[in-house]
């Protein structure tokens, strides 16, 4: 309907490299960059990964905190959003979102809600790839851990094992306010 609101939420990057495709953002400034392009076109959400997943705790909060911050000092209502990270056990896949929740710069947290082979077809065709996992003890502790903060909860949905499991804790009732779906 014409003058009805619309959240439009930009991924500015993920596992795609900027050698596969060149608009793909390389540093974390080209990162800051893109999201305030995207908050000038009208974006409500904006996600990205930061340019290498192998950083301490500490460092992947520093730079999402400072891209978040330059973000939302141009758009107070923006909803920053940031990825899983590559630390060992929940904590370290999201215990940034904790340190995030606590400086003011994140009001989303979220959990892939299952476990999905990722992949990509090697140039003879042939399949490679690895098995992403979040077992139902990270689902619910990302659960609580948005229970804790007061973020709205963001669930991807790759497969239907995966809404299945995310309707399980909506019929529990563990579904914090604002939670939504996107669809894969």
């Amino acid at each position: 309907m014409p003058g009805e609101p619309v959240i439009i939420e930009v991924a500015l990057n993920g596992a795609t490299s900027p050698e596969r495709n060149r608009t793909v953002p390389g540093s974390i400034e080209e990162i800051i960059a893109q999201g305030h392009e995207c908050i000038d076109l009208g974006a409500t959400i904006v996600h990205n990964h930061l340019v290498t997943h192998a950083l301490g705790l500490e460092e992947t909060v520093e730079q999402y905190a400072r891209s978040f911050r330059e973000w939302l000092d141009r758009d107070a209502n923006l909803l920053p959003m940031p990825t899983i990270a590559s630390g060992q056990g929940v904590e370290g896949k999201l215990g940034h979102l904790d340190a995030l929740g606590a400086q003011g710069v994140l009001e989303i947290g979220f959990i892939d809600p299952g476990s999905i082979n990722l992949g990509w077809a090697e140039p003879d065709g042939t399949p490679r790839g690895f098995p992403y996992v979040n077992t139902y003890d990270e689902m619910s502790w990302a659960i609580e851990q948005a229970q804790r903060n007061g973020f709205a909860l963001h669930f991807a949905i790759f497969e239907p094992g995966f809404l299945r499991n995310v309707f399980s804790y909506w019929r529990l009732g563990r579904c914090t306010p604002g939670t939504f779906v996107k669809f894969y």
